[in-house]
């Protein structure tokens, strides 16, 4: 007999269908948004029964709106879009996905009508499969003009959370502390270009007077034990990003996706076609962080940089493989102009560190944004529920065709030990088989890529293909998926892993 009301996953702390902002000045405007959340069923077993699987739509102040059951195949795949359902414009709340076995989901969020050139920009973040007392978001920003972050706060529990958000910059220094309530089950968004209320004026700080922009990191807490989630959403003027807070730091973050590529000169913006942006706080209530980044080719898997910086407790820093960050931009130029690889983020004195990636490609002002993942994050199993191979000819390869989307699968190895098979299965919709790829080699420490486009030869999907990715490996993986729709917008997002 089946169970039922089982709260699998908790999937969103972020806006269903979220309106425009007023913004200051020339802010970025990022218009109004619709999040799609995509839902895959984990269980491998296909004579099981289909999971019966209620998608909940709660407000912000946690009453229930909107509900829409499914059925989802074992290895299937559903995609609860925001148009499909009766809530109606201007709707701003979150989700919790009830099923009788375990999900993975992950949601996608299309904001349109902007101050972007094509009107359009995206991001995407994992669902969560429990709240914490505590997350972390390792890069808020407040840039006049230029970009500024949103943090969604939601409520997994039945009853009121107090919460606290800490400011630190990135000179450790904590600027600001504010607290706030949060009804059961509802959310809060705090944009931090509209400051007022609960909402810090980040400019009014000695140190945004010194250098003309608020950069740093959040601590959130519940003050009354209540678990909570965590998203925070950035947005330029040409794209934007979403990431997953977390809830703890670790000594040793992977990242399985960075990247620097550009066509000579580089001192043209156009010419870069990628670069990523590490992001690491020290999580120390005191003393300093001893951070290391090392960066691995994606081909060779030798150590190709190592960059080594200590920064105090609550102190963030960022390395930009394109205008350097918190470094001097030549010390990347080992990376070359066509890097594609991973990255470790470290500390040699055993102290706990948060990580948050991005990726921005100029040419076609597209970004996506991922977080690190530490080994207790690694799993046997993973999952990435939305993979894509889209082209206008309907084939996998198609010399004329335009690709309208497609994905960069990144799987790296967090173990000391070589992971000698590595399955990759693609599964339709409806949870058949379309592809496996199997007894692939990983090395320790090192990533594996798969592209739907590039390698269009060997991962045949039929060129008209949405569905997903399951790993399976002897060795616990870590994995995260790009998504890119032509030149229109990209979305990145952590894959779920467990060992079961």
């Amino acid at each position: 007999m089946k169970k039922t009301r089982l709260f699998s996953l908790i999937g969103v702390a972020l806006l269903l269908v979220l309106t425009a902002l007023p913004a200051f000045a020339a802010d970025p405007n990022p218009g109004s948004g619709n999040t799609d959340v995509v839902v895959v069923n984990t269980n491998q077993n296909t004579s099981a029964s289909p999971a019966d699987v209620t998608a909940v739509y709660y407000n912000v102040n946690g009453g229930i709106e909107y509900q829409r059951p499914v059925q989802i195949n074992p290895r299937g795949q559903f995609i609860f879009r925001a148009a499909d359902t009766t809530l109606g414009d201007n709707w701003i709340g979150s989700m919790v996905l009830q099923s009788d076995y375990e999900l993975a989901a992950i949601a996608e969020i299309t904001w349109t009508g902007g101050s972007s050139a094509d009107g359009t920009t995206a991001g995407a973040y994992r669902g969560y499969a429990f709240g914490a007392t505590t997350m972390y978001l390792p890069y808020i920003v407040r840039a006049p003009n230029a970009q500024f972050t949103r943090v969604t706060v939601q409520n997994t529990t039945p009853d009121t959370a107090t919460i606290r958000m800490e400011y630190f910059n990135r000179d450790g220094v904590k600027d600001f502390t504010i607290d706030d309530t949060i009804p059961g089950l509802g959310s809060k968004t705090y944009a931090m270009n509209q400051p007022g209320g609960k909402v810090p004026d980040l400019m009014a700080t000695s140190y945004a007077a010194a250098r003309g922009n608020w950069t740093g990191g959040m601590k959130i807490t519940s003050l009354n034990g209540k678990e909570i989630a965590a998203v925070a959403t950035n947005h330029w003027q040409q794209y934007a990003v979403a990431y997953n807070g977390t809830s703890s730091g670790a000594t040793r973050q992977f990242v399985p996706s960075v990247s620097r590529r550009y066509v000579d000169p580089p001192t043209i913006s156009s010419n870069w076609r990628e670069f990523t942006i590490i992001n690491a706080q020290c999580l120390e209530a005191s003393g300093s962080c001893a951070v290391k980044i090392e960066y691995f080719d994606a081909f060779t898997g030798n150590k190709v940089l190592e960059l080594n910086r200590t920064i105090v407790a609550g102190a963030a820093l960022g390395a930009n493989t394109r205008a350097g960050g918190d470094f001097d931009p030549s010390v990347f130029n080992p990376l070359g102009n066509n890097f594609a690889g991973s990255a470790i983020v470290s500390t040699t004195n055993n102290t706990q560190i948060a990580v948050v990636v991005q990726s921005i490609r100029p040419f076609t002002n597209v970004a996506y944004s991922t977080s690190g993942a530490n080994a207790s994050e690694a799993g046997t199993e993973t999952f990435l529920p939305a993979v894509y191979q889209r082209n206008t000819a309907g084939t996998s390869c198609a010399a004329d065709a335009q690709w309208t989307t497609f994905s960069l699968i990144r799987i790296q190895n967090p173990t000391n030990n070589n992971a000698n098979d590595v399955d990759i299965y693609y599964f339709n919709q409806n949870g058949s088989q379309a592809l496996a790829q199997l007894n692939n080699t990983i090395q320790a420490g090192k990533s594996l890529n798969r592209n739907t486009r590039v390698m269009c030869n060997e991962i045949t999907l039929g060129g008209n293909w949405t569905g997903s990715v399951y790993i399976r490996s002897d060795q616990p993986l870590v994995a995260v998926v790009e998504n890119v729709w032509g030149n229109v917008k990209a979305m990145g997002y952590n894959g779920y892993s467990v060992t079961r």
